[in-house]
């Protein structure tokens, strides 16, 4: 149940934040904002989950956000579902709180190419992103068959 109360929202598309943070000696190696916006976008939108409505779903209720920080050799990649719990009409909104969250500290490998650490990073992100996505589609399976049949 608690699954449910976490993640459920009848198969609606959901708004997007991305935040990165990098220090200056990671700088060259950390995604920037847009490349990793655009990933995540990409797998929203293939599940139909994507919201072009913008930051907030069509019914105001979900927002996923994903933060990036990486510093030296190392990144923290934190990705949260967050939900309006006031559950009030469209367009008035109390305030969201996380509801689902997961992340992963990395350290991405010395000697590589800055290229390859940017794949390092971005590739963990792909893998919160599945876990999130396998998670999702299990809770809310009879909604978005409902509404994919």
């Amino acid at each position: 149940m608690a699954d449910h109360f976490s993640l459920h929202n009848n198969c609606e598309p959901m708004g997007l934040v991305v935040e990165v943070k990098s220090g200056a000696r990671a700088a060259k190696y950390t995604p920037r904002e847009q490349e990793i916006t655009e990933i995540v976008e990409t797998r929203l939108r293939g599940e139909g989950l994507f919201s072009e409505d913008g930051l907030y779903s069509k019914n105001g209720t979900s927002v996923l956000m994903l933060s990036v920080s990486t510093a030296g050799l190392s990144f923290v990649s934190l990705l949260q579902y967050k939900r309006d719990l006031c559950f009030r009409p469209p367009g008035e909104n109390c305030g969201f709180a996380s509801s689902w969250d997961t992340g992963m500290v990395g350290i991405v490998p010395r000697f590589r190419s800055q290229s390859h650490k940017r794949r390092h990073v971005t590739h963990s992100i792909d893998e919160l992103l599945s876990h999130f996505l396998a998670e999702y589609r299990r809770v809310n399976a009879g909604s978005c068959a409902a509404l994919n049949p």
